[in-house]
């Protein structure tokens, strides 16, 4: 099902693009016949407008990716990891192995943990979710800065559950005096 999501997203971005393009290039067309020149001229008038303002964009859409990221580095991933381990701790999620390939590979493991809370389940399969949306949606930067939080917050996750451990462990093996 994720398959069929996936190319019929794909399918409707490449055809929105392409109407995109079709409209756009027919009123840069109609524009140029407006100033005064011919058919023929109009072609290629319309062809300049069109690509002096589809530059425009690329470089406005590079500015604001540019804002956005130093945004996310500067101030809001910390926030965004420490949100999540608390989001963790508080659903209960079971401690990650020691090797994982990615955070996706681990919250499937926590979807298909059958001794793993409810909780835990729903804020895997929820992670899991929204990763897979944004990749389908071709938001590619939007994704990376999610699987990066993701990936941090299991890694801070792992460490304080593994150092509860270890000073409960401690702690039970104490001699009591």
């Amino acid at each position: 099902m994720g398959t069929q999501f996936n190319s019929t997203s794909r399918r409707a971005y490449w055809l929105s693009v392409l109407f995109g393009v079709v409209t756009d290039g027919l009123i840069a067309y109609l524009a140029a016949l407006a100033f005064g020149s011919d058919a023929f001229a109009a072609i290629g008038v319309g062809a300049l407008v069109l690509l002096a303002v589809y530059a425009f964009q690329m470089l406005y859409g590079l500015i604001s990716l540019c804002r956005y990221a130093a945004l996310f580095f500067l101030f809001d991933k910390r926030r965004r990891i420490a949100t999540t381990v608390v989001q963790m701790e508080d659903a209960g999620m079971p401690l990650p192995g020691r090797f994982y390939g990615d955070p996706t590979e681990y919250l499937r493991e926590v979807v298909s943990d059958e001794e793993a809370p409810a909780n835990a389940k729903l804020m895997a399969g929820a992670t899991i979710g929204a990763l897979e949306t944004l990749r389908a949606t071709n938001h590619a930067f939007l994704a990376m800065c999610l699987m990066m939080v993701v990936e941090q917050a299991i890694a801070k996750y792992s460490e304080r559950r593994s150092i509860a451990w270890r000073q409960s462990f401690q702690e039970a093996s104490a001699p009591r005096t």
